[in-house]
C-alpha cells in the first residue's frame, strides 16, 4: 500500500478578514456569514472550492452568530449586536429572510443540523452562559434536552438528533458531549483542553479544528475517542468551518491568529491509503 498523509493546503482567501462568525456547507461548497471585523458585520460570501464570491448579505449585523446547513440551504440564528440575539434567517441560496425567533436569545451558540430540522446549542446571555437548547423544525424553534452544562465558543457538527458538542469558553476544557435527539450524555474526552474552536463532520466522525490562543490544533472523533491530526499552518481561534464537511474532506476559514483578524482559508484533505500492486502471483 501507498498511504499518503493527511495534510492541509491553502484555499483562497475571504473577502474580509474577520474572527467570531460562522461557516456551513463542505469544501467545495461552503457558505460563511457576519462576525466582527472589528464591529458587527453582514457580510456573506460562497465557496467553490477555490476563490469566495460575494452574494446577498444577512439582514443584520451580528458578532458570534451560529448556523447549520448548507450552501443553498442555509440557517443563521443567535448573535451579539441589535436584535441578533434572538434572531433567525434563512439562505436559499439567492436571498436571506428573516424567520420566527428563538425562545431563548443568545450569542458565542453553537449550531448542527440543517435549515428544516437545525439545533441551537447553548450560548451566552449576558455573563452567564445557559444550557439550552432549542430544536428548528423549519418554522419554528422549541426546547430540547438541556445540556448537562453550558457552552459557549464551543465546536459542534453532526444533525438535530445525533450531535456532537465540544470544548467551551471562557475556560478550555477536553469536555465531549453527544445528543441524541432528546439527551446529552458525555463522550470521550478530547486530547487537548480547546475553546474557541470549530467543528464539522457527524456524531461519529467529527474533526475538529483551531484553538486559543492561535493553535492550528486538529483532532479528530470516531464516535469513542480522539485523536490527533496534522496541525493548522496557520494557528487560530474564532473561526469558521465548512459544517458538513468530512474527516476527509474539511476546511477552515478568518478567525484570531493570536491577535488581530485573519482572512486565511485551509483545506484539510485525510489520509489516503492505495494499492501500488494491483497483480501479483507466488510461485
Amino acid at each position: 500500500n501507498t498511504i499518503t498523509p493527511g495534510a492541509w493546503a491553502s484555499g483562497g482567501n475571504y473577502p474580509i478578514s474577520v474572527r467570531e462568525f460562522y461557516g456551513v456547507g463542505t469544501q467545495t461548497a461552503g457558505l460563511g456569514f457576519n462576525g466582527t471585523s472589528p464591529g458587527g458585520t453582514n457580510i456573506s460570501s460562497e465557496y467553490d472550492g477555490s476563490s469566495w464570491g460575494s452574494v446577498t448579505n444577512p439582514g443584520i449585523s451580528a458578532i458570534a452568530r451560529a448556523g447549520a446547513g448548507t450552501q443553498t440551504a442555509a440557517l443563521a440564528f443567535g448573535g451579539e449586536g441589535g436584535p441578533a440575539p434572538t434572531s433567525t434567517e434563512e439562505y436559499n441560496g439567492t436571498s436571506w429572510s428573516p424567520q420566527n425567533v428563538l425562545g431563548s436569545g443568545r450569542y458565542a451558540l453553537n449550531g448542527a443540523g440543517t435549515q428544516t430540522a437545525g439545533l441551537a446549542i447553548g450560548g451566552r446571555s449576558g455573563a452567564s452562559s445557559p444550557a439550552a437548547v432549542e430544536e428548528y423544525d423549519g418554522t419554528n424553534w422549541t426546547a430540547g434536552g438541556a445540556q448537562p452544562s453550558g457552552t459557549s465558543y464551543a465546536g459542534s457538527c453532526g444533525t438535530q438528533t445525533s450531535a456532537l458538542v465540544f470544548g467551551s469558553a471562557p475556560s478550555a476544557t477536553t469536555a465531549t458531549f453527544e445528543y441524541n435527539g432528546s439527551s446529552w450524555t458525555a463522550g470521550g474526552n478530547l486530547g487537548t483542553p480547546v475553546e474557541r474552536t470549530s467543528g464539522a463532520g457527524t456524531q461519529t466522525a467529527a474533526l475538529q479544528a483551531g484553538n486559543n490562543p492561535g493553535s492550528g490544533l486538529t483532532s479528530a472523533y470516531d464516535g469513542t475517542s480522539w485523536s490527533t491530526r496534522p496541525s493548522m499552518s496557520a494557528g487560530r481561534h474564532n473561526l469558521a468551518s465548512s459544517s458538513q464537511g468530512t474527516t476527509n474532506s474539511s476546511m477552515v476559514f478568518g478567525g484570531n491568529p493570536g491577535a488581530g483578524f485573519s482572512n486565511a482559508t485551509e483545506e484539510f484533505t485525510g489520509e489516503t491509503t492505495a494499492a501500488n500492486i494491483k497483480t501479483f502471483t507466488t510461485s
